[in-house]
């Protein structure tokens, strides 16, 4: 992403870093799948930036730099983590489709 103002540009990498970016009360975007608008005056001027979100990030699930963490500096099997973090994906899962069920009642 690129930010330009008045006296500088900015590029930004790396989808976290958009994410923490733009945060709102202390808290960052949930996925980086943002679409802007840039708002226009009469005149050309750019008045404002609309932001269209398309995500709500994983919420659950195994962090990438989690599952590193746990093999390199742990040491800790790559089949136990990945165990763990399917049964906890499977139990998701079943809670949401119970209240999904509970919610159509």
């Amino acid at each position: 992403m690129e930010v330009v103002t008045a006296g500088q540009k900015y590029k930004i990498f790396k989808e976290l870093v958009v994410r923490r970016l733009l945060t709102k009360d202390g808290k960052a975007l949930p996925s980086a799948n943002v679409v802007f608008e840039n708002i226009n005056d009469e005149s050309g001027k750019l008045i404002s930036i609309k932001a269209y979100g398309g995500g709500f990030g994983h919420g659950v699930g195994m962090s990438q730099y989690g599952a590193g963490f746990m093999g390199s500096e742990l040491h800790i099997p790559y089949e136990k983590f990945l165990n763990t973090t399917i049964l906890v994906l499977r139990l998701v899962q079943s809670l949401l489709s119970y209240l999904r069920i509970v919610r159509r009642m």
